[in-house]
C-alpha cells in the first residue's frame, strides 16, 4: 500500500508515466557525459552536447505542456467534470 499514493484516471497515469519515462531517459544519458572533461575526444565532447541540447529542449517543451495538462485534468476532477472512460 502506497501511503501518499494519488488515485488519478487511466489515461493521466499513463500520460505520467510516458512523461516520467522521457525524464527519466535524458537525465541518465546526460549523467553519463557529465563527468567528462575538455580533454575528452572531441565525438565525446560532440555527443555531450548534443545529449544537453535534447535534454534542454525536453525539458523546455514537454515539461510545460504535461504540467498544463495534469493540472487542467486535475482541475476538471475537482470540478466534478466528468471523464472520458473508455
Amino acid at each position: 500500500f502506497d501511503k501518499n499514493r494519488i488515485f488519478l484516471p487511466e489515461q493521466v497515469c499513463q500520460q505520467i508515466e510516458e512523461f516520467l519515462h522521457g525524464m527519466r531517459t535524458r537525465v541518465i544519458q546526460f549523467g553519463v557525459y557529465s563527468q567528462t572533461n575538455d580533454y575528452a575526444p572531441e565525438h565525446v565532447l560532440k555527443e555531450k552536447f548534443d545529449i544537453w541540447d535534447k535534454a534542454s529542449e525536453y525539458f523546455n517543451t514537454k515539461v510545460p505542456i504535461a504540467r498544463r495538462a495534469l493540472e487542467t485534468e486535475l482541475r476538471n476532477m475537482l470540478a466534478g467534470v466528468p471523464q472520458n472512460v473508455s
